[in-house]
Order: C-alpha cells, then sequence, then structure tokens
C-alpha cells in the first residue's frame, strides 16, 4: 500500500479537486489496517501486547494511541515496513492460503497483474486471462449448502447485563460481539437461505452509546439441541469481559420477536448531588410529585430525516410511574418506568433533565441504566420476556 505521505498527498488533491466532503482515518490508523489486514499470526501477539499495553476502542479516533501500537511492534520483533511496503511474489504463501472456497488464487493473481496493467493503459490493456470459475466439487461450496440446510430445531432467549466500558459500545459493536462469541463457543447454529447467510439471531431493542444494562437479550436459533445449562456455561467461557449472562432459557420456535412482545422498559438514573442544588429527600419527592400531576409535560422530539420537522411527545401517558432511591452516595438514584413501543419512546436522561432543568452541558453527567423489559399481560398484570 502507499506510504503515509502519499496518502496524504492523495487526500489533499481529492479535498481540493471535488466538491464533496472526503471523509478517512487517520494516516496512522490506515497503517495499522494495513498490517491486521495482511498479518499472519504472529499478529495476534502485537494485538495482545497493545491491549496490555492500554490500547481499547481504537476505532475512534480520540482514543487511538500511535504510541502503544509502535511500542508493541518493537517489543513483538514486527514491522509495517513488512506487512504493507513490501512488493509480494505470486509463489509467496499467504496466511489465507489454507482458506477453501471462492477464486483460486491464481486468479486473484490475474486480476491484480491486470489492475496494474490498466492504470497505466486502461484502453488497450486486456484482461491476462479469463477468471477460472470455482468448481461445482469445492469441498467447502458443498459443506456450505449442506450447512444452509439445516433446520432450526431449538430456540434459546439469552439476558445479559453490560457494564463499565463497555457502555461505551455502541448496539451493532455489542450484537457483533455476541456473534463471534457463539461463534468461539461452538454452538450447532442456523444460518439464513441465500448469497450472504446469516445466523439466525434476533436481537432485542437498541441499547444508547453510555447505557450500562440488566436486560440486553437475544434469540438463538440451533440445528441440534443443547443442555440449558451447558448452553450457559459455554457462552459464559467465552464471554467478553464486563458483560455477564444473566439467565438463559428455551422458547418454542414459534414464539414473537422480543421487540413486538415488549411494553414497558424500567430505568435507573444516577443524579449527581450537585445537580439537586441541596434538595433534601422530602423536598424531592414533593417535587416530583407536582411535576407528574402537570397537565403540559410535552418534550421535543427531533426526528432522524433529513427536513422533517420536529414533534412533540407528550409524556404523561408515558410515565408509568418515578421515584426517588434513597441513598448516602454521591449519586442519588431515580427510578422511572415507561411505556415502550413504536414511535412512543423517550429517553429517561432527557425526561430527568426536563424535571431538574438541568443545563444541556450537564446532561452527560446522568449515568442511565436499563434495568428491565417487561410484557403486559390481558389482565394488566407485568413479566419479563
Amino acid at each position: 500500500q502507499d506510504r503515509q505521505e502519499i496518502l496524504k498527498q492523495k487526500l489533499g488533491f481529492l479535498r481540493k479537486n471535488l466538491s464533496a466532503q472526503i471523509r478517512a482515518h487517520g494516516l496512522e490508523q490506515i497503517e495499522l489496517e494495513g498490517v491486521l489486514s495482511r498479518g499472519d499470526r504472529r499478529c495476534s501477539h502485537l494485538l495482545e501486547r497493545a491491549w496490555q499495553l492500554g490500547a481499547k476502542f481504537d476505532e475512534w479516533g480520540e482514543r487511538f494511541r500511535p504510541e502503544i501500537w509502535q511500542r508493541a511492534f518493537q517489543e513483538t520483533g514486527l514491522s509495517p515496513e513488512f506487512f504493507c511496503y513490501r512488493s509480494r511474489e505470486e509463489s509467496e504463501t499467504f496466511p489465507w492460503d489454507h482458506i477453501e472456497g471462492g477464486p483460486e488464487k491464481r486468479a486473484l493473481w490475474n486480476d491484480y497483474q491486470t489492475s496494474l496493467r490498466q492504470a497505466e493503459s486502461p484502453l488497450t490493456v486486456p484482461h491476462l486471462k479469463e477468471r477460472p470459475l470455482v468448481p461445482a466439487s469445492n469441498p467447502s461450496t458443498v459443506l456450505r449448502k449442506e450447512f444452509l440446510q439445516e433446520r432450526a430445531v431449538q430456540k434459546l432467549r439469552f439476558r445479559l447485563s453490560r457494564q463499565g466500558s463497555m457502555r461505551f459500545i455502541s448496539h451493532l459493536e455489542q450484537i457483533e460481539m455476541v456473534r463471534r462469541t457463539l461463534r468461539r463457543a461452538e454452538f450447532p447454529l442456523c444460518f439464513t437461505q441465500g448469497y450472504h447467510p446469516q445466523m439466525r439471531c434476533s436481537f432485542g431493542p437498541a441499547i444508547s452509546v453510555g447505557y450500562e444494562a440488566d436486560c440486553e437479550y437475544f434469540d438463538l436459533e440451533l440445528s441440534h439441541r443443547v443442555a440449558v445449562e451447558e448452553a450457559r456455561a459455554r457462552f459464559s467461557s467465552k464471554l467478553a469481559e464486563e458483560f455477564s449472562l444473566l439467565k438463559v432459557h428455551s422458547v418454542p420456535l414459534s414464539f414473537p420477536s422480543l421487540e413486538s412482545l415488549i411494553s414497558r422498559v424500567d430505568y435507573s438514573v444516577l443524579v449527581p448531588r450537585r445537580l439537586l442544588r441541596g434538595q433534601g429527600a422530602e423536598e424531592r419527592k414533593i417535587l416530583l410529585e407536582e411535576f407528574l400531576n402537570r397537565s403540559d409535560l410535552i418534550v421535543e422530539r427531533v426526528k432522524k430525516s433529513r427536513g422533517a420537522s420536529p414533534n412533540n411527545l407528550p409524556l404523561k401517558s408515558l410515565i408509568l410511574k418515578a421515584d426517588w432511591v434513597e441513598s448516602a452516595e454521591e449519586d442519588v438514584p431515580f427510578e422511572i418506568s415507561l411505556r415502550f413501543g413504536p414511535g412512543k419512546n423517550v429517553k429517561p436522561e432527557r425526561i430527568v433533565a426536563y424535571f431538574l432543568e438541568i443545563e444541556e452541558n450537564e446532561a452527560p453527567a446522568l449515568l442511565v441504566r436499563r434495568r428491565g423489559f417487561y410484557v403486559e399481560r390481558p389482565d394488566g398484570s407485568w413479566i419479563e420476556p
């Protein structure tokens, strides 16, 4: 790949000559991505050492610390020069050569050489040779077809908690973490049909970045039955730090999706005492009661779609209950239960900020924990999914 100074020149050229916003990772991150995409098993020691030195959440530019990776390269005896900046020959054994499936290596090599020649004379240089087809008898292709024909015989529902630094990962990152954990735990997974098969695993409502939680649910379909206790042990043994497996149980294969069942969500919001302006416990309860009895409880919700006008969301019908929990700690817990459903969800910190008249720049000081989801029965009682 190009060296950092060349990439810097190319980015500068594009930003100068294109009437568009050009986004790119930092150049040092691009170099590291090149190492990891071409690296062999030795890079596992690099990753482990960088993690030990404090490298975490490196995809975020503000958390990326190049000096950590430089030290990890030195201590493991590896170098970006070897993985990123040298030329390669077709005879070289690549780290992925042992993987079966897809086009053969010579076909990919022909594509690569053709692209280099056509970059110089795009209209006159033909393709080196036709790309060979993947043989129909390729073992990986046969295995894949057999694998996709497996039918679900069991569905398990998992409940997780997350805390600490893991509250800063997004819902999509959390989904990917769960999928990797399931693969490492060697569950007999089921997959969807089609060109891009996906694990048959459905997830509960999305969680906001910054929230801790005790109710992260997902349903998993399996091609062979696994005892609940065995599933618990397998998954827990491979689960990431600061995540905990709280519960596993079987549900019918035809059971509705989690999101269609849930109609209530409970939160706990930790409010720093400095934001309470010296209010005592009794005063807080009186002010909360007055707040909940107001008839003009409305928050403005801004839609994500471009050009859409904001709409007002009435809070009175959404708040099922709210109360302060007395504590001697520096942060005072505020517990609130809200109705949950399409088009009527509001973040609890917005309600707390509205109630306490907290400035927008103070709102991030509120630590939110999603405590539980509930399903409403016909008689009005509540049960967990």
